[in-house]
């Protein structure tokens, strides 16, 4: 994954007030993020504002990877790429100024999805990231299937109206999986890893309005019943990417800034 020649547009630098780095001359905490958007939409200009809102409130750089989408690359090319990021962030990190040994994987909705997929291949290589931080993640696709699957209570709650619709996640799951039955797959649905007692230390936080909200509550009661530190904050105020709507939204800005503290604790960064 060759990610050197938008190196200094995707590295947000976390500041001080006094514009000083985190940390001094020291080696600074590092988070990869992965953007929602169904696996389809966004990329880094959509979250030029975030990302840098996120790295000064947090206090953690914040390495943005703008992965492959659908429909041109469908199901598992993000995956991939997700991998792949991590990869070149271990390689490159000391020359970034980085510390290798403070690694977080974050992501939102379809990039919180990625960020499962790869800490639990980083945990399965016996290369543990240090935290993962999830927001109202995409952990089974299969409702959005023509088979179907589980009925969580929170898709006919809020599947319609509430920004993400259950018709949307149809329409992102025919783009983005190649075959209906992609969504029996792990790496697709991640709820389904056999292996979730090698996620790292990490929180899921999921919307009360949110379609997605049960099952990313599912999987955070799947990785603790399978020995993984996981701990679950549901914004019970919130609709689906609150995390972009703290400009019109006091409520929003709030979230976020819970969120930032959550990610800059873990890492050791506050």
């Amino acid at each position: 994954m060759q990610l050197d020649p938008d190196i200094g547009r995707m590295l947000e630098r976390a500041r001080t007030a006094t514009g000083k780095g985190v940390g001094g001359a020291g080696l600074r905490p590092v988070a990869i993020y992965f953007h929602g958007g169904g696996f389809v939409l966004g990329d880094a200009d959509a979250y030029d504002n975030q990302s840098r809102q996120l790295a000064q409130q947090s206090g953690v750089d914040i390495l943005f990877v703008d992965y492959r989408r659908a429909p041109e690359a469908r199901f598992p090319c993000a995956v991939a790429d997700a991998q792949a990021a991590l990869g070149w962030l271990r390689e490159n990190a000391g020359a970034l100024g980085l510390d290798k040994g403070r690694i977080a994987l974050c992501g939102d909705s379809a990039g919180a999805n990625l960020a499962i997929s790869a800490a639990l291949a980083a945990g399965r290589a016996g290369q543990p990231v240090a935290a993962t931080v999830l927001l109202y993640p995409v952990t089974d696709f299969r409702p959005f299937t023509p088979e179907g699957g589980p009925d969580y209570p929170s898709v006919a709650a809020y599947g319609d109206g509430f920004f993400l619709d259950t018709t949307l996640m149809r329409h992102f799951g025919q783009l983005y999986l190649r075959t209906p039955q992609d969504a029996l797959d792990p790496l697709a649905s991640p709820l389904l890893a056999p292996d979730l007692g090698l996620m790292p230390p990490h929180v899921v936080i999921t919307a009360g309005h949110d379609p997605l909200r049960d099952q990313g509550h599912a999987f955070h009661l799947a990785a603790k019943a399978a020995g993984a530190a996981s701990d679950y904050i549901c914004q019970t105020g919130m609709i689906h990417n609150f995390m972009g709507q703290g400009g019109v939204s006091p409520g929003a800005a709030a979230a976020f800034g819970e969120v930032a503290t959550e990610l800059g604790r873990r890492l050791g960064a506050r």
